[in-house]
Formats: structure tokens, C-alpha cells, sequence
């Protein structure tokens, strides 16, 4: 019975974590609880469609901010972050998503047969100057891709870093995080530095987006 109890408890908790993050993106219905985190929302969605009928609310209200804010939701960083989840998260993953591909006109990764849902409309997403939406802000202003993975990685708080371990945590190939690194770089927003025989990329602190 203990155990039961501490399973119960630690379910609540999650939830309450996805409501509140959830809530900071502009979805109704729950308290505000993390207003300093920067709240990366592809994990957060495949996270909401693993708790399948769970809670039909949380499920209902996020299809519905999916729906309405899908071009802040990138298709690559779903299909990656997919590859790396369980049989059962990847089968809970595909109705969510031809859900939101079906209201939203949109083709995410993984979408196998929708179910009857209707929009609820209550998504509220104004301003993105709070530091919980910095990286919506930050696609709202470079847009879905490379560049903005990489930007997103030195203003997470890395210092330095190879081309490898950025398209690691980029989640994209390294000729493509190369070229965009060194477009970064002419623009004055990256600087590189050699050491040894490797190439290091830092964020110029003397760039607006320093201060980001």
C-alpha cells in the first residue's frame, strides 16, 4: 500500500509539472509555476501525449495550444527526440499527433490515426518576453532551424564549443550546423577560437543577442 501511495503521489506531481509548464506557454487552466525556466516545448508535448487519457483536460487544452501555435514547434527536433522514447511513448505519441495534423493542416512526425477532439480555443499566447517563452521568442525572431538550435545552445549557458558537441545538442548534422556556425560568425554572433587543432565556438558577448 506504501508503494502504491508513493507511485500516486509522484503521478500528481508529474502532472502538476506539465500543467504548470503548460500554463507558462499560454494554456488554460492551472497555476503558473515556472516562470524563470525556459520551457522547451518539444519535449513538453511528447511528455503530455505519453499520459494518453490520464488527464483528458491537460491532453484537450495542449492539442488545442499545439493546433493554434504549431509554427513554433519544430518537426525536427520531434522526429529526433521520438527516436529516442519507448515502444509505448512512441505509440501514445502517433493519435496525438495526426490530431494536431489534422486541425492544425500541419504533417508532424509519427502521426498514425487522429481521434474526435474540438479545438477549445482557450490558448492565450501574448507576449514572449517572459523568460519561460525565451526560446519561442527566440524562434519567433530567427525562425525553425539550425540557427536558432545553435543560438538556443551558447544562450543556454555554454561558454565554448566544437562543431560536433553543437550539432549534438542541436540535434542536426554537422555540416549543417558548420555552415550555419560560420554564417553566426561572419554576423558578428559567434566568434572562434583554435586551440590545439580543434576549432572552438563561443558567443560574442559584444552582440545584442548577448544579452538575450
Amino acid at each position: 500500500m506504501p508503494t502504491a501511495n508513493r507511485r500516486s503521489t509522484l503521478a500528481d506531481h508529474q502532472l502538476a509539472l506539465i500543467w504548470g509548464a503548460w500554463a507558462e506557454l499560454g494554456v488554460s487552466g492551472w497555476q503558473r509555476t515556472h516562470g524563470d525556466w525556459a520551457i522547451d516545448p518539444e519535449p513538453l508535448i511528447i511528455a503530455t501525449a505519453a499520459l494518453e487519457d490520464e488527464d483528458p483536460r491537460l491532453r484537450d487544452e495542449a492539442l488545442d495550444w499545439c493546433v493554434s501555435q504549431w509554427r513554433y514547434v519544430s518537426r525536427v527536433q520531434l522526429k529526433n527526440l521520438l527516436r529516442e522514447q519507448p515502444a509505448g511513448v512512441q505509440e501514445a505519441w502517433g493519435p496525438f499527433a495526426a490530431t494536431v495534423s489534422e486541425h492544425a493542416g500541419v504533417n508532424w512526425p509519427g502521426a498514425t490515426e487522429g481521434f474526435d477532439y474540438q479545438t477549445t480555443g482557450k490558448t492565450v499566447l501574448d507576449s514572449m518576453e517572459r523568460p519561460s517563452r525565451a526560446w519561442l521568442r527566440l524562434r519567433g525572431m530567427f525562425g525553425l532551424g539550425a540557427r536558432t538550435e545553435i543560438l538556443r545552445f551558447f544562450l543556454s549557458g555554454h561558454r565554448r564549443a566544437t562543431v560536433a558537441t553543437i550539432a549534438e545538442h542541436a540535434r542536426y548534422a554537422k555540416r549543417v550546423v558548420a555552415d550555419e556556425c560560420d554564417t553566426l560568425e561572419k554576423a558578428g554572433v559567434l566568434q572562434s577560437q583554435q586551440v590545439t587543432n580543434r576549432f572552438y565556438y563561443r558567443l560574442n558577448r559584444s552582440s545584442a543577442l548577448a544579452e538575450f
